[in-house]
């Protein structure tokens, strides 16, 4: 069975036999150095993971600015782009919930599978997001 990364192994090919033309032959090439990046997800991908969560929030930001429901707020797609792309992004998170609040708290649970909240707090965002920027010192994040 091959992997990804072995399917998209450039060929040994002659220009002859082939008859490439050079452009042809150069979006070949720009191909087999791009198709191993749309064959893994997102959370492995070594892309710039940054750019891609500040892109997808100010989406979700934007789309759920006026909404009231955090059931609807939090099943926005871009919100749910961002928990699946896994632990990769908690630092960004955090850091985020410390510069700008947010209601990111849906997704730390569902990235982190924890809660590190009091039930007594939920509900209080300052203490929520205090208890949530103390887990991440805890657990070696830097904020």
């Amino acid at each position: 069975m091959s992997t990804a990364l072995e399917s998209t192994q450039q060929p040994i090919y002659s220009d002859a036999t082939l008859g490439l033309s050079h452009e042809a032959k150069t979006i070949l090439s720009d191909w087999f150095k791009i198709a191993p990046h749309y064959s893994e997800p997102a959370s492995r991908q070594k892309g710039n993971i940054n750019q891609e969560f500040y892109r997808l929030a100010a989406q979700w930001k934007e789309a759920t600015q006026y909404l009231s429901s955090i059931s609807q707020i939090s099943m926005h797609p871009a919100y749910q782009h961002i928990i699946g792309m896994g632990p990769s992004v908690v630092p960004i998170i955090l850091n985020e919930l410390k510069q700008k609040p947010a209601n990111w708290f849906w997704a730390l649970k569902a990235i982190t599978r924890t809660d590190p909240v009091p039930a007594q707090f939920r509900g209080n965002i300052e203490k929520m997001i205090e208890f949530w920027l103390k887990w991440g010192r805890d657990q070696g994040y830097v904020i």
